[in-house]
């Protein structure tokens, strides 16, 4: 009788930014992944781990699995403290991880990673991991971020990010007009626009060494002027497109309860803008997206699985 040999189910690894909004988009992209013969390894610093895992079904394939940020217990988890943790404590981890994968005989066939989280991507080039990147947000806000260097270069804002033309302008051709103070860096303090800058610079030139981008869209989401979009991404172009060019909802300048009864009610009077939000409805969560969404993580496997390697290769999942 020959010896049977243990085939292992090749394992993907996914590193989103720890946060909700992109944990849960990417908790739905592994499950996707265990249809084609993988099996999902997420990877989380503790304090997200303890969020998520009660909320994992125990028979979906999918592993969630927690590396130390190296921060103190009493430390607020803010944007810069998870940077900072991202940085400099958890990639060692997450080297480790994979090079304990191997030791053992798992088989890493790719690693998936949030661009928020682009230190994953230099762990899985050192490793020699395939790597696609992950924008859980709509494909305009990925623009935006792809944009600054003709931003720099156009002078509409300086190399630390600052605006030059404060104003409305259009970023990107046939989309809604933005303010600048509407880029994502623009928050906090001067400091902290710099830092948030210098954060999507580097994740922009990491995301450069990418053969895939899976982004988070639908069918013809940037044919058409008139044409709905995903609801999704960073709220500053989100409320442009829901207010300008989707015309699906209103802005409110503040929260008290005058203005929140105000939008309320015009929101609700307008017949119009419910049918659109019915018509968004289904393009984004309908039978044609879902279908949609499968053959484009169809093709994305197939061409991982032939190894083609070529420009970064954007598909609507």
């Amino acid at each position: 009788m020959g010896n049977s040999k243990c085939i292992k189910t090749p394992k993907i690894i996914l590193v989103p930014y720890p946060a909700q909004g992109h944990v849960t988009p990417m908790l739905k992209l592994a499950s996707a992944f265990t249809d084609h013969g993988f099996e999902p390894v997420m990877v989380t610093p503790e304090f997200i781990h303890r969020r998520i895992i009660s909320d994992i079904d125990p028979n979906s394939n999918i592993s969630c699995i927690s590396i130390e940020d190296g921060l103190e217990m009493d430390v607020a988890r803010d944007f810069f403290s998870i940077e900072k943790a991202m940085e400099t404590s958890m990639p060692t981890h997450l080297d480790g991880l994979v090079r304990k994968f191997n030791e053992h005989g798992e088989v890493v066939a790719f690693m998936v990673v949030d661009l928020l989280a682009s230190w994953a991507i230099e762990v899985g080039h050192r490793r020699g991991v395939p790597v696609a990147g992950f924008w859980p947000a709509m494909l305009a806000t990925y623009q935006l971020i792809a944009a600054i260097p003709d931003m720099v270069r156009t002078g509409l804002i300086s190399e630390t990010g600052s605006p030059q033309h404060p104003g409305p302008l259009c970023f990107l051709p046939n989309q809604p007009l933005l303010s600048t103070e509407d880029l994502p860096w623009l928050i906090g303090t001067p400091a902290s626009r710099k830092a948030r800058f210098k954060f999507w610079t580097r994740t922009l030139d990491r995301s450069r060494k990418l053969s895939w981008l899976l982004v988070s869209s639908f069918p013809k989401e940037c044919i058409g002027h008139d044409k709905p979009q995903n609801v999704a991404g960073d709220q500053f172009v989100n409320c442009a497109y829901i207010t300008e060019k989707w015309r699906i909802g209103v802005k409110i300048n503040g929260f008290g309860e005058k203005e929140v009864e105000q939008g309320l009610r015009r929101v609700m009077e307008d017949r119009e803008m419910n049918d659109k939000l019915t018509r968004l409805h289904e393009i984004t969560l309908g039978e044609e997206a879902s279908i949609a969404m499968m053959s484009n993580l169809t093709a994305f496997v197939d061409e991982f699985k032939e190894q083609t390697i070529g420009y970064p290769v954007k598909l609507s999942i």
